[in-house]
């Protein structure tokens, strides 16, 4: 598992400037070496994100 720097993960990504302004952060990834279907990492990785955004909704935090 990689770790990041605080303060450095807004210039790994073009899209990923807000993360400097956030008080948490949730990096989700997909390793294709474990994939059981090859090819839906991407869905796979897509359902966890949105799991993960619709829980922090009902808890009432919210997220980007």
């Amino acid at each position: 598992m990689a770790a990041f720097q605080y303060g450095a993960a807004p210039y790994f990504h073009p899209y990923a400037y807000m993360l400097g302004g956030a008080q948490v952060t949730i990096l989700v990834c997909g390793d294709e070496s474990l994939e059981i279907v090859k090819g839906y990492w991407v869905q796979d990785c897509s359902a966890a994100t949105q799991n993960i955004i619709l829980e922090a909704h009902a808890k009432g935090p919210g997220a980007v």
